[in-house]
């Protein structure tokens, strides 16, 4: 029996391009965009889909063969460092900001310590990233808590 690559909205399932197979959330547990339940119309919509499970997200494969997080993706998720070679840039659907000091980051602008923020991964590989105060990408995080 072959399956469908994608969304079964019958069966609330996604196939993904490997042919690994699972049961979703339920769709009225989705909060903003979803890449099953509520995906939107954006550059990389037409691209092959994936899930990673390293990261627990849905990934779009460019014509170059990397993955890209899927613009649906909740914003929690879709910040995380990928390889990158420029074609998810333009994202339509959700403007993600790069973790502090990873490459991508870096390459906006970003003046936050890198070797401190483990390249984007934060402090110690432990999700708490170092802001450098004046940084235009990360700047705001500080300001918008009140803490430093």
């Amino acid at each position: 029996m072959t399956s469908m690559i994608g969304y079964s909205p019958r069966t609330n399932t996604y196939t993904d391009i490997d042919g690994k197979s699972f049961v979703l959330h339920a769709a009225d547990s989705c909060i903003g965009t979803c890449p099953f339940h509520k995906p939107t119309e954006h550059s990389m919509s037409d691209w092959p889909s994936t899930f990673n499970w390293d990261m627990m997200r849905l990934d779009r494969v460019c014509e170059h063969g990397l993955h890209h997080p899927d613009p649906d993706t909740p914003q929690e998720l879709c910040s995380v460092e990928h390889e990158c070679d420029g074609c998810c840039e333009v994202r339509e659907a959700v403007e993600c900001v790069p973790n502090p000091g990873s490459h991508r980051a870096k390459s906006l602008g970003c003046i936050c310590p890198v070797l401190d923020n483990s390249h984007g991964k934060g402090y110690m590989e432990q999700g708490v990233f170092v802001i450098a105060i004046g940084c235009e990408l990360h700047d705001h995080q500080l300001t918008s808590t009140g803490s430093v």
